[in-house]
């Protein structure tokens, strides 16, 4: 390659990079992030609620908020700290 075509290929490819650096859209994360709830149904075969859930509590869902669903078998959530509480113990 020569030198001219050298450039113009740099530039070009700094120019998608930049492009795409700066077109990323993103929400600040502000507050609380963490709430939970007990999903209580999964609604995926329902013509009428497509791809949704039921939960026990949707007080702290708003709309067009983003969630997590995390399914964990028989787990329990303790917000309670005792004496044998260590944190970061991967037990607790």
């Amino acid at each position: 390659m020569n030198l001219k075509r050298t450039t113009y290929l740099v530039v070009l490819l700094a120019g998608f990079a930049c492009q795409q650096a700066l077109s990323q859209d993103f929400t600040p994360i502000s507050g609380v992030i963490n709430k939970y709830t007990s999903v209580t149904a999964i609604l995926s075969d329902d013509d009428l609620n497509p791809d949704s859930v039921v939960v026990s509590n949707s007080t702290d869902f708003f709309v067009d908020d983003t969630v997590m669903i995390y399914c964990v078998k028989g787990a329990t959530i303790g917000t309670q700290h005792d004496s044998t509480y260590s944190p970061g113990s991967p037990f607790h």
